[in-house]
């Protein structure tokens, strides 16, 4: 039925359940298959967006086209349509200018996406391959894009120094892992810890005291977390080039490690959280953490309670916080476990 239509959005939207369903499956063909019409699919409706114009999120779409482009390897494809978005907007080639930029005053740049993520994924997709200069040059412009969008929470929250480029590298990071970007998760997760490690290492010579603010904290530990199982889920589900760190997924013990390191990076997520929002996301993120650790079920279930547990001191519906899915996962735990009247009621708010 998809090949006789023409309608832009609907392609949108099945490139995007197939970028979900790459996701969701232990099969390495079938998920290369899902990935493969993902990327097919986004093409086609960028190519009737053209016609129609139904497209009003054009910008995010090809911020994850050029992605998917970039897990495929096809790094100049990639490049051209993170360009463009720049030249449709303005004559001078973003490009061009990141060749010609000295690399230090980021006022005499000429931009005009006001969007941080932006500039974060070229960020990550200069250090992928290899242009650490152009990476850098685009990270300068992270904070400039953050202040002239007015952006929240203000950029006058961000502590002093201020840790902006920080904080955009670990929400970009959470987009990454979202859409199973690897490769380029791999790069954010990598240059949020230099970003991060650079500021605490000109405080300590300055004799500055300095620490994270807490929400960036959180932020960044839940990057930190989903990078951890990210690794352990899809790296060798895809056969992604791997760098020195993700070579030691083959050692069992090395990889038990980094789950347990997962277990710390969300449980440091529920301490840091500051808002009911983020401390529901964290249990789930911790329960989801422990599923993968093949820990108890008691322990998973305890987990999922104290979501659900403060998702009830609202007096909002109990979607609104929590996916159904959760609540499909823990009704099939407490089942399997012989705790019936538990998992049937579980399954009525469903």
């Amino acid at each position: 039925q998809l090949t006789n239509n023409t309608n832009s959005y609907i392609y949108y939207n099945y490139s995007i359940f197939c970028l979900k369903q790459s996701s969701s499956c232990n099969d390495k063909i079938l998920a290369s298959n899902y990935l493969n019409k993902s990327r097919d699919t986004f093409k086609k409706a960028l190519d009737l967006h053209k016609l129609d114009g139904l497209l009003t999120n054009f910008t995010e779409v090809n911020y994850i086209y050029s992605c998917i482009l970039i897990e495929f390897q096809q790094y100049t494809q990639a490049e051209e349509i993170l360009i463009s978005l720049q030249q449709s907007y303005q004559s001078i080639s973003l490009l061009d200018q990141l060749d010609n930029f000295d690399g230090y005053d980021s006022e005499d740049m000429i931009h005009k996406i006001n969007d941080p993520m932006y500039y974060c994924i070229l960020a990550s997709f200069f250090s992928l391959i290899n242009k650490p200069l152009h990476a850098r040059k685009a990270m300068l412009l992270v904070t400039r894009a953050y202040k002239e969008s007015n952006s929240k929470p203000d950029i006058s929250t961000h502590g002093k120094p201020k840790r902006t480029l920080v904080y955009c590298l670990a929400l970009t990071s959470q987009f990454f892992y979202q859409h199973n970007f690897i490769q380029l998760l791999n790069q954010s997760i990598k240059l949020m810890n230099l970003s991060e490690d650079a500021i605490n290492n000109k405080c300590k010579v300055r004799n500055i005291a300095t620490s994270t603010i807490t929400f960036i904290k959180y932020q960044m530990k839940k990057a930190l977390c989903l990078h951890a199982i990210s690794n352990k889920l899809l790296v060798q589900l895809f056969n992604y080039p791997s760098d020195d760190k993700l070579d030691s997924l083959v050692d069992d013990k090395l990889d038990h490690d980094r789950l347990n390191q997962a277990i710390e990076f969300a449980t440091d997520c529920i301490y840091t959280a500051t808002n009911k929002e983020e401390q529901i996301d964290a249990y789930i993120l911790l329960a989801k953490v422990q599923t993968i650790q093949q820990l108890d079920s008691s322990i998973i279930i305890d987990s999922y309670l104290s979501a659900i547990s403060i998702s009830n001191q609202s007096n909002e519906s109990l979607l609104t916080y929590i996916n159904i899915e959760v609540y499909i996962q823990l009704s099939k735990l407490l089942l399997v476990t012989n705790r019936y009247e538990e998992g049937y009621n579980i399954l009525l708010i469903v």
